[in-house]
């Protein structure tokens, strides 16, 4: 018996024309100068491997990257963003502005607008939806570049630091329940000034101003920000509760809208936790690694029987971090390839359903395989 070993650079040589890193996910491994010889009755295990969390829980291609926020107007203190340009034209969102008190970085991925009023108690709300740009977020990164949009909870214009000490607005991580936690400040009556929304129609769809043709404002609360925040369902299944607000147009006439609201939704519940357990992982049960050419035959992928995967394994990790997966029993599969020299294998690792996942998924990762051969098969035996 012996090990093969295999390893990925962190290598940032491979970049696109705009200087992105973007490797697909899947990598080769070449043999050339001293081919891989696989004798007959040979089988291959995997004995450890070492991947990193990179996959992008959040982008647009997921289409789960947008979130709204509402504050309750009367409670701005005056370090939100402004209303900047109408974009795009007549569709009633404003380019958010960085207030002048601490010359903050504006940012091209937040809109607002102010002509939201509460249904019933007339309160108004200024509404902020905040494209984030791709990425690995865990809780903290996530609370920071909320944070750092709004704007409410920087202290320094020079380093855009938080200040932690007070807060308005923060998202936690509670291990104790695995779920996201909301920290809102209330307001003398002590409602929350704070509310996560998500659209129950999409808003419009042309915040691109025709520069991409996609739905950005996808309303299907199982795939999007929802799910990965645990909101997308309340604890007894049900489907998040609706809050209505008017908007008043310049003839002060009113049009209703709705948005599944995370406050109206909790009710009595003043822990600040998620309904459900945070699904960073956006729905991935399964990560397969796989390696391609017909080696062998891999386990069933419940479709199509037989596949290339050589083992499956659950993510446990926050996303940018490393895990260590190191099989209690090795599983040994007979390898097809035998009494041929091999002179590269390919390496892929996918989800459940096969679909690629993340760009650098692949990248700084170490694997071992173990190598039975015959006459360790006859001495095991």
């Amino acid at each position: 018996m012996y090990n093969l070993y295999v390893h990925t650079e962190l290598d940032r040589s491979l970049t696109d024309r705009n200087g992105i890193f973007t490797p697909s996910g899947t990598f080769t491994v070449n043999y050339n100068t001293d081919p891989l010889l696989f004798t007959q009755g040979s089988k291959i295990a995997l004995l450890n491997m070492l991947v990193w969390n990179s996959v992008n829980n959040i982008s647009a291609k997921r289409q789960n990257n947008f979130i709204y926020i509402s504050v309750k107007t009367a409670a701005n203190k005056g370090q939100l963003p402004s209303k900047g340009d109408e974009y795009p034209a007549n569709s009633g969102w404003y380019k958010a502005v960085a207030t002048n008190i601490k010359n903050y970085n504006d940012y091209d991925d937040v809109w607002m607008r102010t002509d939201y009023e509460g249904d019933n108690d007339n309160v108004l709300y200024e509404i902020f939806k905040i494209q984030l740009p791709d990425g690995q977020y865990d809780a903290e990164t996530l609370d920071s570049e909320i944070a750092h949009r709004l704007q409410e909870d920087l202290e320094n214009a020079a380093t855009n630091d938080i200040d932690d000490a007070n807060r308005t607005f923060q998202i936690l991580a509670d291990y104790t329940f695995s779920k996201f936690k909301f920290l809102i400040e209330r307001d003398t009556d002590g409602n929350n000034i704070y509310d996560i929304l998500f659209p129950v129609v999409a808003d419009d769809n042309t915040i691109y101003a025709n520069d991409r043709g996609i739905q950005f404002t996808n309303t299907n609360l199982n795939t999007n920000m929802a799910k990965i925040l645990g909101l997308n369902r309340k604890k007894d299944g049900s489907v998040p509760t609706k809050k209505v607000f008017q908007i008043r147009a310049l003839d002060d006439t009113t049009t209703p809208i709705e948005y599944y609201s995370y406050d109206a939704s909790r009710g009595s519940d003043d822990s600040g936790l998620a309904y459900l357990r945070a699904d960073t992982n956006n729905g991935i049960n399964a990560f397969n690694l796989r390696i391609n050419g017909a080696l062998y035959d891999g386990g069933n992928d419940g479709s199509s029987g037989k596949t290339d995967i050589i083992y499956s394994f659950n993510m446990t990790v926050d996303p940018s971090f490393s895990q260590d997966v190191s099989p209690q029993n090795l599983i040994w599969l007979d390898i097809l390839k035998v009494d041929q020299p091999i002179n590269q294998l390919t390496f892929k690792l996918t989800d459940q359903r096969g679909n690629a996942i993340g760009k650098d998924l692949t990248e700084g990762m170490n694997l071992v395989f173990a190598i039975l051969e015959p006459q360790d098969v006859q001495q095991k035996m």
